[in-house]
């Protein structure tokens, strides 16, 4: 019967998170459509300035107008890959760079907002590849950062550290950060559906609406695991996702 009640609350949050990502990707397209226009116009102006002997702050405004939107132009288009219907998302063979790359694309402004450091490290290659939903991942590794990101919002010390290693039959990701670990008495239930996890004094947020318990479905769905590591000073989550085939 509790099987049944969690598969239940696994299927309205996998609704809420479609209904959510459909809106999203709708509200991005309402954005694109005038910054595209403000892009166009920003370059023109840029280059009509070059050409005369306008006043260095002037073509330094114009300047920074066409970077900031260039950069809001690159967030939409993270946040419409990560947020799409991942039904439609295939398997593919991907670069783990190449969605770590959106992820921080996602997560920058915020980061820099909470003064959050956070690293990524490859192993000897930074193009090590797994067969993956790009989509699935992303929406997985954004979710823990974001979780992250909140947990520490009393943490004195903020950063986050992310490794990445090929192990023999796994592509393993860690997701460290600063915090103390979770309450010894949520470790069992982390990963079921609106369990009430706490970091010592700190609640996981849910980021994008996708639960731990969601995170873990779609991980399996990969035949993959994911787990905390409960020998870590820190709070560190770990991800196991099958090498990808020679």
């Amino acid at each position: 019967m509790t099987a049944l009640v969690f598969a239940e609350n696994d299927a309205k949050k996998y609704s809420k998170m479609a209904t959510i990502g459909q809106s999203t990707v709708g509200l991005v397209h309402e954005i694109n459509n005038p910054l595209a226009i403000l892009i166009w116009q920003a370059e023109k102006l840029q280059s009509l300035l070059n050409e005369t002997n306008t006043s260095p702050e002037i073509k330094n405004a114009i300047e920074a107008i066409n970077k900031t939107s260039t950069k809001i132009h690159k967030i939409t288009k993270s946040m419409t890959r990560l947020i799409k219907n991942e039904n439609h998302d295939g398997f593919v063979l991907i670069s783990l760079k190449s969605i770590f790359d959106d992820v921080k694309e996602m997560t920058a402004a915020l980061l820099r907002k909470k003064k959050i450091e956070l690293s990524i490290s490859y192993p000897t290659s930074d193009d090590l590849k797994v067969k993956c939903r790009p989509t699935q991942i992303g929406q997985v590794l954004l979710n823990l950062i974001i979780n992250s990101i909140e947990a520490m919002e009393k943490t004195p010390e903020k950063w986050i550290k992310v490794s990445v290693n090929q192990e023999e039959k796994f592509v393993a990701i860690s997701i460290t950060d600063s915090g103390e670990g979770v309450l010894e008495g949520s470790i069992d239930v982390l990963f079921h559906p609106y369990s009430s996890q706490q970091k010592k004094g700190e609640r996981i947020g849910m980021g994008l609406g996708l639960g731990l318990s969601i995170s873990k479905s779609l991980v399996e769905a990969h035949g993959g695991k994911i787990y905390y590591d409960i020998e870590s000073k820190n709070t560190k989550f770990v991800i196991l996702l099958p090498n990808a085939p020679n």
